[in-house]
């Protein structure tokens, strides 16, 4: 009865890891897809646009003298775009276990948009609308982190978490910048341009060359779930989060985690908002705290706020020349780990 009862647990446990395997690979092939389809779904829309333009009556079309050159620079745009998005992701056909999962069998060996790649989206599923927006969001993300436009948000979300890293941390070297991939991250806004220029302008990345990092800097990327991915205990000197901990299902959970994984006299320091991000999602879960309530939250697993300002005015992937603005008053703290964690929080997994 005991072997039976293990074989059944090790049957339940392989169906688990198979299933999650499986659900990976489908939100894989989403983003692959949605990646593909940038180019279609684009013209879908400047075609739209064309069409509108088109059905105006002649006389208020002799008033747009520029429009269709303007179109015809936007699809200029979005075929530049589309050549970078797929050198992004020209590597990651045979991602999962060497297989192909394009029906192409290989991939473009240089920058070049070969025909198979534009012709293979038909192989994979058609992207939802909420994907397409993630892929006009990847490359103004580009522009934040990795362009001279984007320093202004970078130096308020950034630079006080750096600030005190470096406070806390002191080092002495930096990156030099190399400007050599031009993007057009603002072609698919269509309202609030001041001008067409501001709408095709182009932006130039990265400011920063990745390829300066010190030959003993120790710096990883690691993709999953935040929860899964960090759980060694007492691993970190710091834990710095920016626009992050509401993505949170259980922001809660968040809290924890982050508590377990510092060490003793550990920092974490965070900014961002609360918009968190399953909130309106009915198929997902989601905790939804205030700041205030977050902070007890906070205390409760007996970190000390050694710093913290509750309006501290950011933007983010903000177009600059837009005739409509955002800001967020976002919360910046900086927490410590206490150095001995006192008895009724050692055990918060057993009670959250």
């Amino acid at each position: 009865m005991a072997t039976g009862g293990k074989i059944r647990k090790l049957g339940k446990e392989t169906r688990r890891q198979n299933e999650e395997e499986r659900l990976e690979q489908e939100h894989f092939f989403r983003v692959i897809s949605a990646f593909r389809h940038y180019r279609t779904h684009s013209m879908q829309r400047l075609d739209k646009a064309e069409k509108c333009f088109h059905q105006l009556p002649p006389y208020q079309q002799k008033l747009l003298p520029n429009h269709t050159a303007h179109l015809a620079e936007l699809r200029t745009c979005v075929d530049q775009n589309y050549d970078f998005l797929l050198n992004i992701i020209k590597m990651t056909d045979n991602m999962f276990e060497n297989k192909d999962y394009t029906g192409n069998g290989d991939v473009c060996s240089d920058n070049t948009c070969c025909q198979k790649h534009r012709s293979s989206e038909s192989t994979l599923p058609l992207p939802r609308e909420f994907d397409m927006d993630k892929v006009k969001t990847t490359l103004k993300q580009f522009v934040r982190d990795w362009s001279a436009e984007g320093k202004v948000e970078r130096d308020a979300c950034y630079k006080p978490i750096i600030d005190e890293i470096q406070q806390r941390f002191p080092a002495d070297q930096w990156c030099e910048g190399l400007n050599s991939i031009t993007l057009h991250p603002w072609i698919h806004q269509f309202c609030n341009n001041r001008s067409s220029g501001d709408q095709t302008r182009p932006v130039a990345i990265p400011d920063i060359d990745p390829h300066s990092l010190p030959q003993v800097g120790n710096f990883s990327m690691t993709a999953g779930d935040f929860l899964e991915v960090y759980t060694e205990q007492e691993t970190w000197d710091c834990v710095a989060t920016c626009y992050f901990i509401d993505t949170a299902h259980n922001i809660v959970s968040y809290v924890e985690t982050i508590h377990n994984i510092l060490k003793p006299g550990g920092y974490w320091i965070n900014l961002g908002p609360l918009l968190y991000h399953f909130a309106d999602i009915t198929s997902e879960a989601s905790i939804e705290l205030s700041y205030e309530d977050l902070r007890s939250v906070i205390q409760e697993f007996g970190f000390e706020i050694l710093k913290e300002d509750t309006k501290r005015p950011t933007m983010y992937i903000q177009n600059t020349k837009s005739m409509l603005q955002y800001e967020y008053d976002c919360v910046y703290f900086v927490a410590r780990k206490p150095l001995e964690v006192a008895n009724n929080h050692t055990n918060h997994s057993q009670d959250v």
